[in-house]
């Protein structure tokens, strides 16, 4: 069974909560990506396969890569404004998984990855 294509902000959503925009990654209008710095100077690298149903998120602090996730069966990507935070919200659906995979981007940056069986 096919995921079908995955729900994901829209511009106007990426430019209230950041300030970015997403843009084409290698010429393919179906492969977004960002960028986003932090307050703190950190990097979140943010790239979405919205056919394929998958993200690629790395955190880096200078050359260094924190953390670098790649995860497939996404349904919905999301973003969370409350109290003064900013979440990007990850929410995968596979056959036995279900996943949500929160990386919070201000003020600091934090990672909650939640993967249960269903």
């Amino acid at each position: 069974m096919g995921l079908g294509e995955l729900v994901f902000p829209g511009d106007d959503e990426w430019v209230d909560a950041l300030g970015v925009e997403t843009a084409p990654v290698g010429g393919d209008a179906t492969v977004r990506g960002l960028g986003y710095e932090t307050v703190s100077g950190d990097l979140i690298d943010l790239s979405c396969d919205i056919l394929g149903n998958s993200i690629r998120c790395r955190w880096m602090r200078g050359q260094d890569v924190l953390a670098d996730i790649f995860r497939e069966g996404v349904v919905m990507l999301s973003l969370s404004q409350r109290e003064g935070v900013i979440e990007i919200v990850v929410t995968s659906d596979l056959e036995s998984l279900k996943a949500e995979l929160a990386v919070r981007v201000h003020p600091d940056v934090q990672i909650r990855d939640q993967i249960l069986l269903k």
